[in-house]
């Protein structure tokens, strides 16, 4: 019956709520719901056969089975709905979950180090370290007595950092997994200072990072990023430089990481997010 069922959406929204904080976009799931008639229409029929065989009241089991197949159906539609929702948030986190890149991320210890020093960080200020990695400048920040939020969108490299904090005893920084290009979780206005060091130049919708830097960094605070410049005579450039010789083209629509390296293309990203083209600056250095 229909009310029934509509009592059914009403729990499943919010079971969907409770597990995602937010709403669960119906439309979506209907939307999804071919795709889960063309990937689960075998196993339904598998059902309802052998429904039809193992028993003599066929009609009455056959209605019985017909509405289980419908749900069967519908969460279907809903798990792959999730799924989406899920990939379309953070193209990028399987990849960087797939890796342990803790182990390059240690030989890089020092010139972390060496940046945070260089920031004149001092004890009053609120920093945002995103895509923080297991917290090369993050935890830096923190011992010159910063209060440090670490935000990267990979799941390991947040346990990673966690860990690291607790094994140093720091009690002004902690990691959490987010979204470069959208900071829901944050509010506006929360931080003094955004560091992104080959960080957020890796994250697609790059007028959305810094429309999202913006929105989180007081007024008068400081962005402070550190991106990859192309055709720079450096290792990380030279060997992109090559490399894109003998790879396919990238797929429609991409963006590459590299442009955070061009001064117009950052400045046009920042000035498109609200920040004044004379505040913005740039300096060369090297990472290693």
């Amino acid at each position: 019956p229909t009310r029934q069922w509509a009592h059914r959406h009403r729990r499943l929204d919010d079971d969907h709520r409770s597990e995602n904080s937010g709403p669960m976009n119906l439309a979506a799931v209907y939307f999804c719901c071919v795709e889960a008639t063309i990937r689960f229409k075998r196993i339904i029929r598998v059902q309802v056969y052998a429904t039809q065989t193992d028993n003599k009241n066929r009609f009455l089991l056959l209605k019985t089975d017909i509405r289980s197949a419908y749900r069967f159906w519908f969460d279907a539609a809903i798990k792959i709905s999730n799924q989406k929702t899920k990939i379309n948030m953070n193209p990028n986190k399987a990849l960087w979950e797939k890796g342990d890149f803790t182990q390059l991320a240690k030989t890089m210890r020092e010139s972390g180090e060496a940046l945070v020093a260089s920031l004149g960080i001092t004890k009053d200020l609120k920093i945002l370290d995103l895509g923080c990695g297991d917290g090369t400048t993050a935890i830096p920040q923190a011992r010159s007595g910063a209060t440090v939020l670490g935000v990267d969108i990979a799941s390991n490299l947040v346990k990673a950092g966690n860990k690291r904090v607790e094994e140093e005893g720091l009690n002004n920084i902690r990691f959490q997994e987010g979204d470069a290009t959208d900071l829901a979780d944050l509010d506006d206005d929360g931080f003094d200072m955004v560091v992104t060091i080959f960080g957020a130049m890796f994250a697609p919708k790059p007028y959305e990072v810094a429309k999202e830097m913006v929105r989180v960094t007081k007024p008068g605070g400081r962005i402070v990023m550190g991106n990859w410049i192309p055709g720079d005579p450096t290792l990380v450039a030279q060997i992109l430089k090559i490399s894109s010789a003998y790879t396919p083209a990238p797929p429609e629509g991409f963006i590459s990481p590299m442009l955070w390296g061009k001064e117009e293309e950052v400045t046009e990203r920042f000035v498109n997010a609200g920040v004044a083209k004379e505040n913005i600056s740039f300096a060369k250095d090297s990472f290693t």
